[in-house]
């Protein structure tokens, strides 16, 4: 699946993996991949997040306290393993992009895929800072078709 992305975003997805080793946790889920994607380097959805009130710490703080893997087998290579919603989420990143015309799926295309399910930690997350789920993807849409806004 990863052929489809741009090499953005396929970075984002290689550091959220990278973030959940670094936290100890076994998986790469929605909340990692949100986190990388709140990066300057992950361009408009960066600054879609942060224009909705999204901070980077606030991601941290509400990772933090998904215990660290214990005892929990990694992959072979030691590397952590994508989650089930983590999976949607790069899936429905892909209908996105192509939904919007585009050939290759980049980190805001992501951010689609990660908001498109309202149970996923991502989207708890972004609840509880109090950001509107389904506003916050109107934004990113209007961002991706009309870069000028």
């Amino acid at each position: 699946m990863l052929e489809r992305f741009t090499h953005d975003g396929r970075r984002v997805v290689a550091r959220a993996a990278e973030t959940a080793e670094g936290l100890a946790h076994d998986h790469v889920g929605t909340g990692h991949l949100l986190l990388v994607l709140l990066h300057p380097s992950a361009g408009l959805s960066a600054t879609v997040l942060r224009t909705a009130g999204l901070d980077a710490q606030h991601v941290r703080d509400e990772l933090g306290q998904v215990p660290a893997a214990q005892g929990r087998r990694r992959r072979a290579g030691g590397s952590a393993r994508v989650s089930a919603g983590a999976q949607q989420a790069l899936a429905a990143s892909v209908r996105e992009s192509a939904d919007l015309g585009a050939h290759r799926v980049d980190p805001a295309h992501i951010l689609l895929g990660v908001l498109a399910d309202d149970s996923n930690v991502a989207a708890r997350i972004v609840a509880r800072a109090g950001v509107d789920r389904e506003e916050l993807r109107r934004r990113t849409i209007a961002s991706i078709t009309d870069p000028m806004r």
